[in-house]
């Protein structure tokens, strides 16, 4: 029988979690797919952070945001944008969970699939900046990591 996914609906739950559990290693990777079925396809961004233990995989999956296709290829601006909140994310949740755990990439397979997601309170807020958004950190981070 394969491992149980079980999804966090928040941050404070996961973290809960993690500290009980105790793993050596927690996974935080940044992904997009496309919303199968989708007309006009409709590309979704997300982030990550998942951790292994005996019979379950543990995840907070945050929605950073979502575009169409059709904007991303004909607007680099759009695409650079995303891929700049995903990059804050992974920073932000790197930096919170390095004291718990040592923090790799990665995903484990299936948790793409799961369609739970986890508030990011606690962790970080979105602030407008101009016509678009960022995220701003919630919980201690060194200046350095917030740009």
């Amino acid at each position: 029988m394969g491992k149980h996914i079980i999804g966090y609906l928040t941050w404070e739950d996961f973290l809960k979690e993690l500290e009980a559990a105790r793993p050596r290693t927690v996974r935080v990777q940044p992904h997009h797919h496309t919303v199968p079925k989708s007309n006009p396809p409709l590309v979704q961004f997300w982030v990550e952070a998942a951790f292994l233990t005996r019979d379950e995989i543990h995840v907070a999956k945050f929605f950073i945001g979502s575009e169409f296709d059709f904007n991303l290829r004909h607007d680099p601006g759009r695409a650079e944008h995303f891929q700049r909140l995903m990059g804050q994310a992974e920073r932000i949740l790197i930096q919170a969970l390095e004291p718990r755990a040592e923090v790799r990439r990665g995903m484990f397979s299936g948790t793409d699939r799961i369609r739970i997601r986890t508030s990011p309170e606690g962790l970080w807020r979105w602030e407008r900046d101009g016509d678009k958004a960022r995220l701003v950190p919630e919980i201690p981070i060194p200046q350095e990591v917030q740009t």
